[in-house]
């Protein structure tokens, strides 16, 4: 595509999300001049980019996708569920075992979903019996996974010190659930602040989060703000 972007045959050139590790493999080349914007899914992989390849900057915009809001829809009432769900990405396993104790603990039901092991149908399963979900991840680009607990009226827990140890180095300013907010959930960093959010009665008060996902994050949104996006950008590319 960049080799058709300098022999003309493409007026603008967008590359992204997530098509590379990170913005210094591959040779760097999403900083190639060919592209003109280069897209990812959050701000904070946004600022890590700009701060590894300074290239890129002015020419980063972000993008979350979006997800089928008809297949992530529940079907069993929010008030029959039974189970609590904890998304297990990261951390040891003893540190998995300490939520699920915890859990426990408060009398609740916890069912465990390892990350890379399970199959669409089975997740959508389990949020559906599903009052709300922990989530132990250390950083996500975006959060597709809390997208569609969202929409399947999960709210959702999620773990989120801060920082990462990635490719070799300490990443810092970083977010296990960039797109989270008050309707959706909220985060906590350690164990005892774990506590006292499942040991509160009023858990689940003032939480829509099917209503946010449907309003900010199903393909048709988010495809009709890619589309914004780039309209807005080639005006402004061929206006200059």
């Amino acid at each position: 595509m960049i080799e058709y972007k300098k022999k003309g045959k493409i007026r603008f050139l967008l590359a992204g999300p997530n098509i590379v590790d990170d913005v210094l493999s591959e040779n760097q080349i999403v900083a190639d001049q060919g592209i003109d914007r280069y897209i990812v899914p959050s701000e904070w992989v946004k600022r890590l980019a700009i701060r590894d390849c300074n290239e890129l900057k002015d020419r980063v915009i972000c993008w979350p996708a979006g997800i089928d809001c008809e297949y992530w829809r529940p079907q069993v009432d929010k008030n029959n569920r039974d189970k609590i769900l904890i998304y297990w990405k990261t951390e040891p396993e003893d540190f998995c075992r300490n939520v699920i104790e915890l859990t426990q603990q408060a009398g609740l039901q916890p069912v465990v979903l390892k990350y890379g092991h399970y199959q669409s149908q089975e997740y959508r399963q389990l949020l559906d019996r599903s009052r709300f979900a922990i989530f132990i991840s250390r950083s996500e680009s975006q959060g597709l996974a809390l997208m569609e607990a969202w929409a399947m009226e999960v709210p959702t827990f999620v773990f989120d010190p801060g920082e990462f140890f990635f490719h070799g180095r300490m990443l810092n300013d970083i977010s296990a659930c960039p797109y989270l907010t008050a309707s959706t959930g909220s985060t906590w960093k350690t164990l005892d602040d774990l506590k006292m959010v499942i040991e509160d009665k009023d858990i689940l008060g003032g939480f829509s989060p099917r209503e946010y996902a449907v309003k900010y994050f199903s393909d048709k949104y988010r495809a009709s703000e890619l589309l914004r996006s780039i309209e807005r950008l080639e005006q402004r590319n061929f206006s200059e």
